[in-house]
This record gives C-alpha cells, sequence and structure tokens, in this order.
C-alpha cells in the first residue's frame, strides 16, 4: 500500500501536472519580478503537494494552488496555517508617490 506523499509524489510526475506547475511557475515569476524563479518553483510545488495531501477531488488543485501561491507572493496570506516555504523580504518602492504631500 503507497503512502500520501507517494500519490503527491506520483502526482508531480505526471507531465500534465508538471507542465500545469511549470506555467504556473511562469506566470507567477512575470507577475512578481522582485522574486526568483527558484523561490517561486519551491513555492508552487510546496503548495500543491500540501493541498494534495489532503485533496480528495484533484480536479482544482491546479488553480487553489494559483490562488494561495498569488495570496502568498502578495502577502495576502494572513490565514495560512502548517508548513510554507519561507520567503525573503521583498523591498517595496512606491513610485507612483510625487513626494507632495497633502
Amino acid at each position: 500500500m503507497s503512502s500520501d506523499m507517494d500519490v503527491v509524489e506520483d502526482a508531480l510526475a505526471e507531465p500534465l501536472v508538471r507542465d500545469e506547475l511549470g506555467s504556473v511557475v511562469a506566470m507567477l515569476c512575470a507577475r512578481f519580478p522582485e522574486r526568483t524563479p527558484r523561490e517561486i518553483e519551491r513555492l508552487v510545488n510546496d503548495s500543491y503537494q500540501r493541498l494534495s495531501e489532503n485533496a480528495r477531488i484533484h480536479a482544482h488543485l491546479i488553480p487553489l494552488t494559483v490562488n494561495r501561491c498569488r495570496r502568498l507572493l502578495s502577502g495576502q496570506a494572513s490565514a495560512c496555517s502548517g508548513r510554507h516555504v519561507q520567503l525573503a523580504p521583498v523591498r517595496v518602492i512606491d513610485v507612483t508617490s510625487t513626494g507632495d504631500a497633502a
């Protein structure tokens, strides 16, 4: 009998899943250029694995992975629990400010 982790690793080995996750990584790299591709790839793989471990239905794992990663990368994931990839701090520069105080 195989463990849940074996099932997750098998899913990541599937060409369709691997290709879809690769597309997710590319999209997130374009959307979050301040993050390294390797950092985003680890986050996507970790998120997919965590979601997959408890999923009974796997049809929506890719969109759930995209949403989770987008929230984590944009800093909106205050309700996330459990283990996750540690992201390095990002310096945000406000380019819309003119410096005039109203």
